[in-house]
């Protein structure tokens, strides 16, 4: 927009000396007939003093001075009208070219905020699109994660329950070989036993015969 007015105010000032140099044409080629038409205008009054000879010279200049200002103010007067239309074609022309660049002005800035909105808008729906993307690329990482701690948490179940149910078989294995060889040990030393408990029973017999006794 800078740049524009910049612009502007350059195309406004080239217009301006554009008139003005054809105004000022136009002034000299005025002055320069109005010089012809005055230096015409005071041959022909000379000649007609000349025809009339009984007409005191005294008149006479006084009557051709009278005319000849008489004949300036007339031409003072085109010249002030003309220089006046000049000054009103000059000021409508410029209205004129100011507000073609006013209406111009308006268009660019239209122009550039149609454009910045259409930036914008571009802009919001790439972002719209880049969140949507972004939350579904989320969920879909968030379905992937959750699905893979529930697998590994069932692996992790299905282990326990298969270690557990392992050690369980292996401890009642081990429980019962201890208790086989527990039985074997038992099988083994029961005869010891028995001979012992006899003779333990024998001695209690004798006692009790020589307490009887």
């Amino acid at each position: 927009m800078d740049k524009e007015l910049k612009l502007m105010a350059n195309e406004e000032k080239k217009f301006q000396q554009h008139i003005q140099a054809q105004q000022k044409k136009e002034l000299n080629s005025f002055l320069e007939s109005q010089k012809r038409e005055y230096k015409l205008r005071k041959e022909q009054l000379k000649e007609e003093l000349n025809e009339n000879q009984s007409t005191p010279k005294k008149e006479k200049q006084e009557w051709l001075s009278k005319q000849k200002e008489n004949f300036q103010h007339f031409q003072a007067e085109e010249e002030a009208n003309l220089l006046r239309r000049q000054r009103q074609y000059l000021e409508l022309e410029c209205r004129r070219f100011k507000r073609r660049m006013l209406l111009s002005r308006h268009n660019l800035e239209q122009d550039l905020v149609r454009e910045e909105l259409n930036k914008r808008q571009t802009q919001k729906d790439l972002e719209h699109a880049m969140l949507l993307r972004q939350h579904e690329s989320m969920q879909e990482l968030e379905f992937r994660h959750l699905n893979t701690i529930q697998r590994m948490r069932c692996e992790l179940i299905k282990l326990q329950h298969q270690t557990e149910l392992t050690n369980q078989l292996e401890y009642n294995k081990r429980r019962e070989r201890e208790l086989r060889r527990k039985h074997v040990m038992e099988v083994r030393q029961q005869p010891k036993s028995l001979k012992s408990k006899e003779l333990q029973i024998k001695k209690q017999f004798q006692d009790t015969c020589k307490i009887q006794t």
